[in-house]
């Protein structure tokens, strides 16, 4: 299968428009939203205010001019097709329909749209007009999955281990070093952890499905046998 690196389900944490270097909250203090991609290459995309105040009748076809008003430029849907590169990021977009009808049709390139992701995160850019762009940032849903915990995360074996896990999307993968706040590879999670506190590893390994432990083969075995001795009773116990 082709790579995609957008295919998923992501949540809108942060959005506004950058008219000319000012910000515009358009979707209020507290946007909300989702954007799922499919691995067939289909999208659909919800974004709305969850702060303005519900219709005073309680009734969507019995609202004031200004209710409407209010609903109409709070929110926007859509849904469509898209298009990916040979590296798997996104290429274009076409809408097939919208809750604003003259986006239906309409298709976005890179030259307007853009979707950029990195790690769990994925930043949205919309060009309006010259100097005038929608700046949209999401995070990827976490799922039900079991969680891989993995030892030696950050070493060149424990990173492309943690990478094809990524890739293969069965997993919710949990990187354990010493250095949690400095982490920067593809894990979901990264907690601390240290093989010379036990109690550390305990921590780490909580609601683990299963561990990688990629280690220092210049520590020695008699040292390493050691620590697995150790280690087995605890994740008996978990």
């Amino acid at each position: 299968m082709k790579k995609n690196n957008v295919a998923g389900t992501w949540n809108l944490i942060s959005g506004y428009m950058d008219n000319r270097g000012t910000r515009i909250d358009i979707l209020g203090s507290h946007p909300s939203g989702m954007v799922i991609f499919t691995e067939d290459l289909h999208f659909m995309v919800i974004v709305h205010n969850p702060d303005i105040p519900n219709f005073a009748s309680g009734d969507r076809s019995n609202g004031t001019p200004e209710e409407y008003k209010t609903a109409v430029t709070n929110s926007l849907g859509a849904y469509g097709t898209y298009t990916i590169d040979e590296n798997g990021d996104f290429l274009e977009q076409h809408v097939i329909g919208s809750t604003f009808q003259n986006m239906n049709g309409s298709s976005r390139g890179r030259n307007e749209l853009t979707e950029k992701v990195d790690g769990n995160k994925m930043s949205e850019t919309l060009k309006i007009a010259d100097g005038i762009t929608v700046n949209l940032v999401w995070q990827r849903a976490q799922v039900n999955k079991k969680t891989i915990a993995v030892i030696g995360a950050t070493g060149a074996q424990g990173k492309g281990l943690v990478n094809a896990l990524v890739n293969e999307g069965a997993f919710n993968v949990r990187a354990i070093t010493r250095n949690p706040e400095k982490y920067s590879g593809e894990a979901q999670e990264a907690v601390f952890g240290d093989l010379n506190n036990l109690q550390s590893l305990t921590d780490a390994f909580q609601n683990a499905y299963g561990v990688f432990v990629v280690t220092n083969f210049w520590e020695g075995q008699t040292k390493l046998l050691k620590r697995k001795m150790q280690l087995m009773p605890q994740r008996q116990q978990a």
